[in-house]
């Protein structure tokens, strides 16, 4: 039981790290696709160019987020595993990097 819960904490984490955050933002303060202008990327740069600096700044903090969230979620799902607190980051920067969405 305990290895299932795992492998969900950390397919959650990768879920959570796809999540393309500079996409939306730009989506709703623009209404432009991000990966239509400059670099292609979704990251806070691009989404500076293409929205603006808050827009840029909102990617970034969220970006960032996506991270401690995945601690957050391993913590609060299995406390106590260590490892996974360290795994669980490392699903999230795969899932940005290489997103589902």
């Amino acid at each position: 039981m305990h290895m299932l819960t795992y492998a969900l904490v950390l397919i959650l984490a990768y879920i959570l790290g796809s999540i393309p955050f500079g996409l939306l933002i730009v989506k709703i303060f623009t209404g432009k696709d991000i990966r239509a202008v400059a670099s292609g990327r979704t990251g806070g740069t691009n989404a500076m160019r293409a929205a603006g600096p808050i827009a840029g700044f909102a990617t970034a903090i969220m970006d960032t987020l996506k991270g401690a969230g995945a601690v957050w979620l391993a913590s609060a799902l299995v406390p106590g595993t260590i490892w996974l607190k360290v795994f669980a980051p490392m699903m999230a920067i795969l899932g940005h990097n290489y997103s589902i969405f």
